[in-house]
C-alpha cells in the first residue's frame, strides 16, 4: 500500500503473452490497451503493421484479431498487473490505470509453439510495450526466442519470466525462457506467507533473480469471475507490474536502471539468500525510491571471556583475557573460597567446587560467565576413546576434564597420525595403538585401541554408451554399472549438451562433450567424445499448468507450457 503513496500506474503498456485476456471483464475492461492507429471491423490494416483490425492485439494461435481468453490463466495473471483500482469492486492490480495488450500464443488447453511466441513477442516490442510477462516455459534453448528477447532489450522492453513449477535448481537443469542470460531478462520465484520460498517453485543461486508472492493469489478469471491460483505464473506479473509502476515514475528509465530499481530494492528474506541471485522478495515501495532502510543502529557491544568454562586443580592457574567493549576490565569470581581472580584476569583454584568468571568493560557492559571447575586432580576424557578406522580415513578426537589447551601425540606414528592442537587423527596403515592428551597443566591420558585396518580396493564406475552422436534437441539415454547408486551426471560444456538427473542427455549446439557418471560415493567414469551434430530447429507443442485449483501449477510436458 506504501507504493501506492508514490504511484499506482499510467499509461505503461504491459504485453501479457499468454492464452489470451477476457477484455470485457469487468475489473480489466478500462485497462486493455487500444490500438487507436487501427479502424474497427474495416478489414484492412490500417496502420500497416501487418496485422488487420488488431485493435486490442492478436491471437497467434489462431491467426486472428480476437484474443480473447479461453483458459483462465492469462486472465488471472492480467488482473495481477492492472486489475482496475479504487473502485470499491472486485480486486485491484499492482497497477490501479495501466494498458494491457493481449497476446494469445497458447490455445484453451495451454498448448503454444516457440513459433508463436516469437511472433508475439516481436508484435510486443513493434507496438509500444515496455513490460512483457512470460508466465510460461517449457523445451529447449531456441536461437530464434533468445534473439526476439534479446531484440526486445534493444528496444528497452522488460521480459519477466517465471522460473518453473518443478522445484527444479535452473542453475544445473536451465528453464527457458526464464533463464536466456540476457540484460532484459528476470526470472521470478514464488513466495508464500511466510516469506519462504513456495515448494513449488524453481530456484538458482545465479538463474532466478528474486522472490515474488505465487501462493493462493486472487485475481479475475473469464466471465467475471474470481479465483485463487499458485504457481511461479502468479510471481511474475507482480514484479512486472512493479516494473510497470516504476516505468510510469520515470518514463525515460533505461533498462538496466529498472532492472537495477527492481534486483537492488528487495526485501532480504532468509530462504532466499543462496537461492536466488538477490536473496530477496520484492519491494514495490523500496523500487520506486521510498524505502531506502534507515542505518542500522550500532551494535551493542559485547564483552567475551576466553577461554570460556574450563577446568583447573586445586593450586593451579588459568589466564582469562577478554573481547569486545571498553578496556579496562573489572574481573570478579562468584565463589571467592573456590577461587581467586586478579586484576589481569589470573584466575587459581583454591578449594574443590565450581564457580563463575566474568569482566565488565569500562561503560559497564558485563561478559557472559564462564564456568571453572576445581579439581584435586584433573581426570581427561578423550572422545572417542576407541577408534576403528580403514587406510586414509580420519577422525577428529577431542578431550574434557583438564585445562585447556589440550596437545595430542601418536604413540605409533606409522600407525595413525595425529594433529598436536586440533586432535584430527589420520590412519596411515594397518595396525593397533593408542594417542597420548597433554593439557595445559600437564595432566596427560591415554586412549583406548585405535585400530586401522587396510582401505577398501577402488571401485571402478563404467559409462555407456562410450560413444555416439546425437543431433541438436535430440536425446540420448546414458547408463552407469558399477560402484553405489544412485549415480550423478555431469558434462564437459552444458553449451553443446545438457544432462538430466535421470541420464538422458539433450543436443544444444554442435561440439562434443564427455559424459561422466559419479556414484553415491564419489566414484567416477567417463564416456569417450559424444558427438552433437546440428539439426534443423522444430517448434512442439506442449502442456500448460497453472496453480491454485487443486494444486495446479506445473509446467505442461511440451514445448511450451503455462507455469
Amino acid at each position: 500500500p506504501e507504493a501506492w503513496d508514490l504511484q499506482t500506474g499510467g499509461d505503461v503498456i504491459i504485453a501479457v503473452v499468454d492464452t489470451g485476456v477476457d477484455y470485457n471483464h469487468s475489473d480489466l475492461s478500462g485497462n486493455i490497451w487500444n490500438n487507436g492507429a487501427e479502424i474497427p471491423n474495416n478489414g484492412r490494416d490500417d496502420d500497416g503493421n501487418g496485422f488487420v483490425d488488431d485493435v486490442r492485439g492478436w491471437d497467434f494461435a489462431n491467426n486472428d484479431n480476437n484474443p480473447m481468453d479461453d483458459n483462465d490463466h492469462g486472465t488471472h495473471l492480467s488482473g495481477i498487473i492492472a486489475a482496475n483500482g479504487n473502485n470499491g469492486s472486485g480486486v485491484v492490480g499492482v497497477n490501479w490505470s495501466a494498458r494491457i495488450m493481449p497476446l494469445k500464443f497458447m490455445d484453451r488447453t495451454g498448448a503454444g509453439t516457440s513459433a508463436d511466441a516469437i511472433a508475439a513477442i516481436d508484435y510486443a516490442v513493434a507496438n509500444g510495450a515496455r513490460v512483457i510477462n512470460a508466465s510460461w516455459g517449457g523445451g529447449p534453448f531456441s536461437s530464434a526466442m533468445f534473439n526476439a528477447i534479446s531484440a526486445a532489450n534493444d528496444a528497452g522492453v522488460l521480459f519477466v519470466a517465471a522460473s518453473g513449477n518443478e522445484s527444479n535448481n535452473n542453475d544445473r537443469n536451465p528453464n527457458y525462457p526464464a533463464d536466456y542470460d540476457l540484460p532484459n531478462v528476470i526470472s521470478v520465484a514464488a513466495t508464500d506467507d511466510a516469506d519462504t520460498l513456495a515448494g513449488f517453485s524453481n530456484f538458482g543461486a545465479n538463474s532466478v533473480d528474486l522472490g515474488a508472492p505465487g501462493v493462493s493469489i486472487l485475481s479475475t478469471v473469464r466471465n467475471n469471475g474470481y479465483a485463487s491460483f499458485n504457481g511461479t505464473s502468479m510471481a511474475a506479473p507482480y514484479v512486472a507490474g512493479v516494473a510497470a509502476l516504476v516505468v510510469a515514475e520515470n518514463p525515460n528509465i533505461s533498462i538496466s536502471a529498472l532492472r537495477a530499481a527492481l534486483l537492488d530494492n528487495t526485501d532480504s528474506v532468509t530462504d532466499l539468500a543462496g537461492r536466488t541471485a538477490t536473496g530477496g522478495r520484492l519491494n514495490a515501495f523500496k523500487a520506486l525510491g521510498g524505502g531506502t532502510a534507515p542505518p542500522p543502529p550500532p551494535p551493542t557491544p559485547v564483552v567475551t571471556v576466553t577461554p570460556g568454562d574450563t577446568n583447573v586443580i586445586v593450586g593451579d592457574s588459568v589466564q582469562f583475557s577478554a573481547n569486545g567493549g571498553s578496556a579496562p576490565y573489572v574481573w570478579s569470581v562468584a565463589d571467592t573460597n573456590i577461587g581467586s581472580i586478579s586484576a589481569n584476569g589470573n584466575f587459581t583454584g583454591l578449594a574443590i567446587g565450581v564457580t563463575r568468571v566474568n569482566a565488565t568493560d569500562a561503560n559497564g557492559v558485563r561478559s557472559g560467565d564462564a564456568t571453572v571447575s576445581v579439581s584435586e586432580t584433573a581426570v581427561i576424557r578423550i572422545s572417542p576413546n576407541t577408534v576403528s578406522l580403514r587406510v586414509g580415513e580420519s577422525v577428529t578426537l577431542s578431550a574434557s576434564g583438564g585445562n585447556a589447551p589440550y596437545s595430542w601425540v601418536s604413540n605409533s606414528p606409522g600407525v595413525v597420525t595425529i594433529d598436536a592442537s586440533s586432535g584430527v587423527l589420520t590412519a596411515q596403515n594397518t595396525g593397533a595403538t593408542t594417542v597420548t592428551v597433554t593439557d595445559n597443566s600437564g595432566n596427560t591420558a591415554n586412549s583406548g585401541a585405535i585400530t586401522v585396518t587396510a582401505a577398501p580396493p577402488p571401485v571402478a564406475v563404467s559409462v555407456s554408451p562410450n560413444s555416439g552422436s546425437i543431433a541438436v534437441g535430440a536425446t540420448l539415454q546414458f547408463s552407469a554399472n558399477g560402484g553405489s547408486a544412485p549415480y550423478s551426471w555431469s558434462v564437459s560444456n552444458d553449451s553443446v549438451a545438457r544432462i538430466d538427473s535421470n541420464g538422458v542427455l539433450t543436443g544444444r549446439a554442435a561440439g562434443s562433450v564427455t559424459v561422466t557418471g559419479r556414484d553415491d560415493n564419489g566414484a567416477i567414469g567417463n564416456s569417450g567424445n559424444i558427438t552433437s551434430t546440428a539439426a534443423n530447429n522444430g517448434g512442439g507443442r506442449g502442456g500448460h499448468g497453472r496453480g491454485g485449483r487443486g494444486g495446479r501449477g506445473g509446467m505442461g510436458g511440451g514445448m511450451m507450457g503455462g507455469r
